[in-house]
């Protein structure tokens, strides 16, 4: 709803007697990725949901190749890791979560992210600062 209002408005509402101050809703999430749906919204040159709500889907999918690359470097069983991808997939509220709107799919990639380079870090194979960068991104996606 938030970045249906800044797409409208072309515009952040920064007025705090404005009703729309800083879009409608939970004003708490920050608006990174409120911002990303505005922006692919001037993309569009309409509202378009299917299209604005893309990104989701995008997170969902990247977030199902890291789990499957993932565990085929970590057992270099191929098996293993298309059930890891199966299981990923078929978790109903996940799949809910990266085919909708939800920002909670965004917050799970880069907090998958930030793990998995955290123990890549123990093991010496990234610098601290790839951690440091997925970790502070959780930052921006959402505040819970």
């Amino acid at each position: 709803m938030r970045a249906h209002v800044f797409a409208e408005r072309e515009s952040l509402v920064l007025d705090r007697t404005d009703p729309e101050f800083l879009g409608t809703g939970y004003k708490q999430y920050p608006l990174t990725p409120y911002l990303l749906k505005t922006f692919l919204s001037f993309f569009a040159t309409s509202w378009e949901d299917s299209y604005i709500n893309f990104p989701s889907f995008l997170f969902f999918l990247s977030s199902l190749v890291l789990i499957f690359f993932t565990t085929l470097r970590v057992t270099e069983d191929r098996f293993l890791s298309f059930m890891a991808l199966y299981i990923g997939a078929s978790l109903p509220l996940y799949f809910i979560h990266g085919t909708s709107p939800y920002f909670d799919v965004f917050q799970g990639t880069y907090f998958l992210l930030a793990i998995l380079s955290v123990f890549l870090f123990l093991r010496r194979e990234v610098s601290w600062i790839i951690p440091a960068i997925f970790l502070g991104i959780l930052g921006y996606t959402k505040s819970e």
